[in-house]
């Protein structure tokens, strides 16, 4: 492994694209018609007079420490305006910028990108003035670089300097021959970067976002082919015959999960990950873009003392790691599904270690009671993954159902699988009862019918348990199943039922009105489509019965409402049904799903007949009744035993009917105990709390929030009444 670790990375160090980290150039005077807030038109080259000017309607220039912005003098000096404080008002500007990013965009490796230029900062620069060593943030959305276009202006110093791998890029627009030509440098943003101190005069820029559109496929490199065969032969002749461990390639930058995206591929990754994804390709193995995560919490580094504030700096240094993480967490959408992996930072093939660099995020936190500060480094690397058939039969019996289903809806649409992903596929089925509840709400599980069907596989189904076979039940769509019942034969699929509806919930049932409605309207096997339907009793009243005593009770939708009602024109339904379905029916179920299953459907059936007489019937019972406001204060409390002297005298308060306000005087706990058993009981209190004298007064006043509530429904249900009767 290690000499195959050595020539693959020998290969892919050879690949050096026509990009460059980092460009500078120049380009005859245009007047851009600079015009800023509070100090007016501009005129170049810079004067003293301006720049002054510029200075005093200019903040200080922050940086970023982590999530936060800080203002440090001794990191940054400088002066900056915000892109709202600027107008250029020559459109020749626009023509200027747009020919520069041409040539930006040829020296940086990105000729078939679509880049843009988004004003972001106006710097100014008075002697002294520096920034340190640094890297740009991402700024907004497809930011991968920043450039800098320098106007003339008298001075020395403030080279800007740009460094990545060991070389450097130096931008020293100070001569001269400089100052009567508009210069620029662009560079990718996590390339690091320094201003040095100005020693005399002014400099002042422009600062532009640089922002690729992630649609774009990239620059077009010759040597890929090429690498790209090489790197294949070199896979297979380490895999030989049999691997179930993946290979997972580092590329060189850190990309923020929002950012990442083939098309924003930095440098060097670009033609990398090309080439490795073209050689997995050629050797017939799976190969797919993602981003590996590190992630370290710790404490940080004691240097004396701690910040008052935050309690130490983002840049400070842990001290010790107790939690720590590797994964891959961001997959890039290439048609193949992702996985759950596991693996250490030693099975990485690449030329570096994870924390050569800096993380590309920090967080700090503040002391937390009697808890310390905390550091978070986060570190994103780009990262191609390949990996052959018997490595992913290994990896899909790990990893998440959803994902299990993305994978068998791919090999649905491929037809490629090997024969251990089969296996592999045939084992995922089968989930423990932790598994059945996790997946309870799990989606496309239709691919699971298709693989069946397509596979020929129909043991696959059958030889699952009760339980597993209820919830594919349930998922699957009624089409699905009609499609496998045709093929299983009656005897096989009238078998499969009989297991599924031993201990029905109400899902199951909906499935099987689904199925059966599905049976008739397609001109299904009639007969098998009467025997299903029989079991609708039998399997309504099960549901009934286990669940009547049941708090969450679930009753059936609207959804099946309108299936049996479909059903009942082919085949009788039972009344039974229809006196389970209204069976201590609660008031809510009536009115928001009964009442509009009933205005929506066509009437005149039997079972819409016995729905709308049931409803009929419960609605002019509840309006006959309406609500009476109290007559006087006294209001309904529960009954029960209270040993709680407090709710004693609360119960005499609420059932007085001549008191109406009750004081009660309690400290902070017996007061927000109160509250939450008014809460609890849904008592006709309302609360304030009197801040005067010690301990605090919680003033309870009566109101009428249950008659109104009551007088709501009413006028809900005379509406329905109404509704219902000129239906």
């Amino acid at each position: 492994m290690t000499s195959f670790k050595e020539n693959i990375l020998q290969l892919l160090q050879e690949m050096k694209g026509t990009g460059k980290f980092a460009c500078t150039g120049s380009a005859n005077f245009i007047l851009p018609g600079l015009e800023v807030e509070n100090a007016g038109n501009i005129a170049f080259p810079l004067n003293k007079d301006q720049a002054q000017a510029l200075i005093k309607a200019a903040h200080k220039a922050p940086f970023g420490l982590g999530v936060e912005t800080v203002y440090d003098n001794t990191v940054r000096s400088a002066w900056e305006i915000d892109a709202g404080q600027i107008k250029i008002n020559n459109l020749q500007w626009i023509q200027f910028i747009n020919n520069t990013l041409t040539k930006v965009k040829e020296e940086l490796g990105l000729e078939n990108a679509a880049v843009t230029a988004s004003l972001y900062k106006l710097l100014v620069y008075e002697k002294g003035d520096f920034f340190l060593p640094h890297k740009d943030t991402e700024k907004e959305k497809g930011m991968f670089g920043t450039m800098v276009v320098e106007f003339p202006s008298e001075h020395s110093g403030g080279a800007l300097i740009v460094r990545y791998e060991g070389e450097e890029v130096v931008a020293d627009f100070s001569a001269a021959n400089h100052q009567f030509n508009i210069n620029y440098t662009a560079f990718y943003a996590d390339c690091e970067h320094e201003v040095k101190p100005l020693e005399s005069g002014y400099r002042i820029c422009l600062v532009y976002n640089l922002v690729q559109q992630q649609k774009n496929s990239g620059t077009e490199i010759i040597t890929v082919s090429r690498q790209a065969e090489a790197i294949a032969q070199l896979l297979k002749e380490e895999i030989n015959d049999y691997r179930e461990e993946p290979f997972i390639f580092l590329l060189g930058h850190q990309y923020t999960p929002e950012n990442f995206a083939y098309g924003a591929l930095k440098l060097n990754d670009r033609f990398k990950a090309d080439a490795l994804l073209k050689a997995a390709e050629l050797a017939g193995y799976y190969a797919k873009l993602c981003l590996v995560t590190s992630y370290k919490m710790g404490s940080p580094a004691y240097d004396g003392y701690y910040d008052d504030d935050n309690g130490v700096s983002d840049d400070a240094g842990m001290e010790e790691v107790y939690d720590e993480r590797l994964e891959i967490g961001y997959w890039i959408e290439n048609g193949i599904p992702g996985l759950n992996v596991s693996f250490e930072e030693s099975d990485l093939i690449a030329t570096f270690d994870i924390e050569d660099d800096e993380p590309l995020i920090k967080e700090a936190t503040g002391y937390m009671g009697n808890y310390g500060p905390d550091l978070e480094h986060w570190y994103h690397y780009g990262a191609v993954m390949i990996w052959t058939n018997d490595a992913n039969a290994v990896l899909l019996k790990s990893t998440k159902k959803e994902q299990q289903l993305n994978w068998i809806t791919y090999f649905n649409q491929n037809q490629s699988a090997s024969v251990l992903e089969k296996q592999a596929v045939r084992e995922s089925l089968v989930m423990d009862e932790n598994e059945l509840r996790r997946n309870e709400d799990v989606k496309g599980v239709d691919a699971v019918a298709d693989w069946i069907l397509l596979q020929n596989d129909f043991e696959a189904l059958t030889v699952l348990n009760s339980e597993n076979q209820q919830f594919y039940f349930e998922k699957i769509t009624a089409e699905k199943w009609l499609n496998i019942f045709k093929k299983i034969g009656n005897k096989a699929a009238i078998q499969l039922i009989s297991i599924v509806v031993r201990h029905p919930g109400i899902k199951t049932l909906e499935k099987l009105i689904e199925v059966v409605q599905c049976m008739f309207v397609q001109n299904f096997d009639r007969s098998k489509a009467v025997r299903f339907a029989a079991e609708l009793s039998v399997v309504t009243a099960k549901v009934y019965e286990e669940n009547q005593d049941g708090k969450n009770f679930k009753r059936l939708s609207k959804e099946a409402l309108k299936h049996l009602l479909i059903i009942e024109k082919y085949y009788v339904i039972d009344e039974k049904i229809s006196g389970m379905i209204v069976h201590q029916c609660p008031r809510n179920y009536q009115n928001k799903v009964l009442a509009p299953f009933l205005l929506e459907a066509q009437p005149g059936s039997t079972f819409y007949n016995y729905l709308y007489d049931f409803m009929i019937d419960a609605l002019q019972r509840r309006v006959d009744n309406k609500p009476q406001e109290p007559k006087d204060y006294s209001r309904l409390f529960p009954e029960g035993d209270f040993k709680s002297p407090d709710l004693c005298i609360v119960r005499d308060f609420m059932r007085s009917p001549t008191e109406a306000v009750f004081d009660y005087r309690r400290n902070q706990h017996d007061r927000s105990k109160m509250e939450d058993v008014i809460k609890q009981l849904k008592l006709d209190l309302g609360t304030q709390t009197i801040r005067k004298g010690s301990p605090h007064t919680l003033r309870l006043t009566k109101t009428i929030a249950s008659y109104q509530n009551a007088l709501s429904d009413w006028k809900e249900d005379v509406a329905l009444l109404q509704q219902l009767k000129e239906r």
